[in-house]
């Protein structure tokens, strides 16, 4: 997004785990990437600008409460002028309970580009997964990890910047 901005708008990019001050900043619009964040709440209440995008449907976990569409839009999106979904599905069970828009996911393919050279007999296919591995519903140990038994498994669990997180999937054949 920022990228694709950059022109026309001063885009800041920053992280509730730096706890920003957005007080302290001149901004017209929030974009909150997690529907469950609340950190932009204590900074303003006109939910003109808030966008806040749905990318999962960890709401419909047991651990999140098992919500309804009308109750997760109810508790984790009235904050919001607008809404995205980055999927069809998404946008399909949400759209009946707020007026939701399809924001697709993309990649900043300058930055994140394939690797150059193709498996070949003498490397093997090489698997990856990226994500919280604390997190069960991930299925990295129970599922994956006992599943690649003799493959070559790489994960990326969060300790990675953005140059090695590029570097990590060019190092990889298939993104479980």
């Amino acid at each position: 997004i920022q990228a694709a901005v950059r022109d026309a708008f001063d885009c800041r990019i920053a992280y509730v785990a730096a706890q920003p001050d957005l007080a302290a900043w001149d901004y017209d619009l929030v974009l909150v990437c997690f529907w469950g964040e609340t950190w932009h709440q204590q900074f303003t209440s006109d939910p003109r600008r808030i966008l806040k995008l749905v990318s999962s449907h960890r709401w419909q976990e047991q651990s999140y409460g098992k919500l309804t569409t009308t109750e997760f839009a109810k508790r984790h999106l009235a904050d919001a002028g607008t809404v995205g979904a980055t999927s069809q599905r998404l946008l399909q069970l949400l759209s009946d309970v707020r007026n939701i828009q399809h924001t697709p996911q993309g990649v900043e393919t300058e930055h994140f580009t394939p690797a150059l050279e193709a498996p070949s007999a003498d490397r093997p296919l090489t698997f990856g997964w990226a994500g919280n591995a604390a997190d069960p519903c991930k299925g990295l140990n129970d599922i994956l990890r006992p599943a690649a038994h003799g493959l070559v498994l790489r994960t990326a669990t969060g300790d990675l910047n953005n140059d090695e997180m590029a570097e990590f999937y060019r190092s990889i054949d298939v993104l479980l």
